[in-house]
């Protein structure tokens, strides 16, 4: 889907900071005098004592620092960075460093691409542990969505674009680590507090949508015990204007289609002559309104002088719905008259008329959209450093977390037309109308325009002069499609990680340190889904047939004018839409439709529509007495179709050596290591059996009845060698390069055993997809090389 928002918005926020400690001082041994003179001169003086200021610029400082102290290459971003542009989250606060680029979702960063891999390539950890993800819609599901979490309340974030053995597997990309504050990091207390408000152009409401967030911390018993709370309320409302995805058919592929009509080709470059049509024209408005709450807690402890505990707990929650139109003619190249094409052979320019011949009109389509997503992530970690010895430090470390979406994943939708055939008119007796002739015109740039050449006619078939538009009267109901989805991953991780410092020069001078470890990871991941596909006034076999005009108050469609959509739209009157109120048309789609009266042929609805009894007279019409029932239908997602589990557990050692030498005088910091890494994978899935097709306004959809479990299991194990160098070529020049090999794992859909189908489009083959537990982790070599010049402080 193409999208424009306007974006234009202003944020204004109050910030309270109580007893808050930025900055403090701290004493260090005397400065060394250059000289003799030097040292008589301070001796008249009183003695000068190094003052080390932290704070903004120690913050920036140090990320500098680590970058340049790193053998492999990486990128950081503190808390102070964070603080200096209005980013919505980490993702747009990532944006900023090199090769990071993010994808928008409803206005904010959502996922992250480092060196043009896409997210499911990059790793997302928190302190180093492998957070859960969910699968989304139309993605793998290892990706991770930072717009479940505001910028606030962390302290840095970490890029590793090269591997190494000590990060886990699945970031081809990067490997992304989210570091949170800790209270015994900066002992004593401080605290802030922020009250903001956004205010954005593309909000209907002309609201303010208020931001909260807060950061306490303080230490006690002599700084043994720490304790910090973190947490951040926001609301955002938009407004997305867009055009929906349109295909593009050929003549090659479908032979025949479009023989009828009248093709200027003449401007048409291509050797093969072929010629593309437009499958449909769509536009689409909703609006969108979100809330984020995200908050942390961390509790510290020095148990000994050598060992430490840290017990942390981080939630996130998100809540976003949207409400919005689809409107549109589909196309498909049926009944085209005349056409226009261009130099590629795509026919820009094409006039679609009737066909009395076989009763076929073309359609003014109007559909209420509307969907929802709660998410909610929880992680509660239990850590222990334990300082062995001077030379041995180890780390036992624990977490158990979780990630869970419920929603209806794709909107739910009930589609409105005119009548598109000779056959179809106001059973009320009133007017009904036709739509003779359709211009389309695609741009090179800007969205498309249309024009309708439009007749009423009554239920005679006889013409109704003075009627020229599509009004609310003449929209009646054809289907309409509900989703439930609910996926949960459920994670393990516990980690041992050592480093042992060579201090007394064992084995060899020049090597300075090994890191090394185990890990073991069992994560679960559950998705279910259901869909409701329902049709209303169905002939027998599926197909819609609109006999339900005048059941739908015309106060539910609002003729809008398409003046400045997108910021371009149209000052042609023709280009208008009806704008549908969502929740009256669903009540009123409920209750639409014709009870007893009607032959076998013209049922009311497809059989998967569930009948309540709880109308109240509001329900369905009596076509022998014209009075309305108490039957309606109930619109729900029905019964589960697909019921998938995914397992996975891995089990990880490695090893890391660190060297320090030198190359004709200049530093040079070697590392080598490697990690092993071995998975299983188990997938038991539900999965649905296909019993129809029906035709609905966007194509073909597949009728289901009935699931049948598929169990299948798969093991894999990986070496993953590593190198990395960096020499200092100057006092501000580094050169670092890279050769390591690494893996990223098969997307959790991917992974499934699910038979799933698709619907097909007019003209398409009918498709099947399953996932396969068997599928092999893709591999890369990578070979890195980069030149780095600090050229000054922080």
């Amino acid at each position: 889907m193409i999208f424009k928002n306007n974006l234009f918005s202003s944020k204004v926020a109050l910030v309270l900071v109580g007893a808050v400690s930025q900055s403090w001082a701290q004493e260090a041994a005397p400065v060394a005098t250059q000289s003799t003179a030097n040292s008589a001169n301070s001796a008249e003086k009183a003695v000068l004592e190094e003052v080390v200021v932290t704070g903004i610029r120690s913050g920036l400082t140090k990320a500098a620092d680590y970058k340049r102290n790193y053998n492999g290459i990486v990128d950081a971003i503190v808390a102070e960075d964070m603080g200096k542009f209005p980013d919505g989250n980490l993702a747009e606060a990532l944006s900023r460093l090199v090769g990071v680029a993010i994808d928008r979702n409803n206005i904010e960063g959502s996922k992250v691409a480092v060196r043009g891999f896409g997210p499911e390539f990059n790793l997302v950890t928190l302190n180093g542990r492998q957070m859960p993800t969910v699968p989304g819609v139309y993605n793998g599901g290892r990706s991770y969505d930072f717009n479940d979490i505001s910028a606030h309340g962390f302290e840095s974030v970490q890029v590793f674009k090269t591997p190494t053995a000590q990060l886990p597997t699945g970031g081809i990309g990067s490997t992304i680590n989210i570091v949170t504050a800790n209270p015994l990091s900066a002992p004593g207390f401080k605290g802030s507090f922020s009250v903001g408000g956004v205010v954005d152009s593309t909000d209907t409401e002309d609201g303010v949508t208020p931001e909260v967030d807060f950061f306490v911390t303080n230490t006690f018993l002599d700084n043994r015990l720490g304790l910090s709370l973190s947490g951040s309320h926001q609301v955002r409302n938009n407004r997305e204007e867009g055009l929906q995805e349109t295909s593009w058919f050929n003549t090659t592929d479908i032979p025949g289609r479009i023989d009828g009509a009248t093709i200027d080709a003449t401007a048409n470059q291509r050797a093969d002559g072929a010629l593309f049509f437009p499958e449909k024209v769509g536009f689409q408005v909703k609006d969108n309104e979100r809330t984020r709450d995200n908050a942390r807690g961390t509790l510290q402890l020095d148990v000994t002088d050598k060992i430490r505990a840290t017990l942390d707990y981080t939630y996130s929650a998100k809540e976003f719905t949207t409400e919005g139109n689809q409107f549109g003619t589909y196309l498909g190249g049926f009944n085209m008259s005349e056409g226009v094409a261009n130099s590629r052979g795509v026919i820009t320019d094409s006039v679609y008329s009737s066909n009395p011949d076989i009763f076929a009109f073309p359609t003014y389509t109007h559909s209420a959209t509307w969907g929802y997503e709660d998410s909610t992530n929880k992680s509660t970690g239990f850590n222990v450093e334990w300082q062995a010895s001077d030379a041995l430090v180890m780390v036992f470390d624990f977490h158990d977390s979780s990630a869970e979406k419920i929603g209806t994943g794709l909107d739910n939708s009930i589609s409105f037309i005119n009548g598109n055939w000779g056959g179809y008119f106001n059973v009320a007796g009133g007017p009904a109308a036709r739509i003779n002739r359709v211009d389309v015109s695609f741009r090179p740039s800007g969205i498309p325009t249309y024009d309708y050449d439009v007749v009423n006619i009554d239920n005679t078939g006889s013409i109704i002069p003075g009627y020229d538009e599509i009004e609310a009267a003449d929209l009646g109901s054809t289907n309409g499609t509900f989703n439930l989805q609910r996926k949960r991953n459920e994670l393990q991780q516990f980690q041992v990680d050592g480093k042992w410092e060579n201090r007394d020069g064992l084995f060899n001078d020049s090597l300075k340190s090994i890191e090394f470890g185990i890990s073991r990871m069992e994560q679960e991941i559950r998705d279910t889904r259901a869909s409701n596909f329902i049709v209303q006034g169905a002939g027998n076999d599926g197909t819609s047939t609109v006999l339900n005009y005048g059941q739908f108050d015309d106060a539910i469609f609002t003729k809008t004018s398409l003046a400045g959509f997108m910021d371009e739209g149209s000052t042609n009157p023709e280009n208008y839409y009806l704008a549908i109120d969502v929740p009256a048309a669903a009540a009123a789609f409920s209750r639409a439709g014709f009870g007893p009266g009607l032959t076998d042929f013209w049922n009311v609805n497809y059989a998967n529509c569930e009948i309540v009894s709880d109308a109240a007279g509001t329900g369905f019409t009596d076509l022998a007495t014209g009075q309305r029932g108490n039957d309606r239908c109930l619109l729900s997602a029905g019964p589960t179709d697909v019921d998938g589990t995914v397992e996975e557990e891995l089990t990880a050692l490695y090893a890391q050596f660190y060297f320090e030498s030198e190359l004709n005088g200049m530093p040079l910091n070697v590392s080598a290591g490697a990690r092993y890494e071995d998975a299983k994978t188990t997938s038991t899935a539900l999965s649905q059996i296909a019993s129809a097709i029906a035709w609905s306004v966007d194509g073909f959809k597949v009728l289901y009845e009935g699931v049948v479990p598929v169990p299948i299991s798969a093991t894999n194990s990986y070496v993953l060698p590593n190198l990395s160098l960096s020499l200092g070529v100057s006092e501000t020049g580094v050169v670092r390069a890279s050769a390591s090999k690494s893996i990223a794992r098969a997307g959790i859909n991917d992974l499934r055993s699910v038979l799933a189908f698709t619907t097909r489009q007019f003209g398409e083959n009918a498709q099947a997809n399953s996932g396969n537990p068997s599928l092999e982790p893709l591999e890369s070599n990578n070979f890195d090389v980069a030149y780095e010049n600090y050229y000054a402080e922080g």
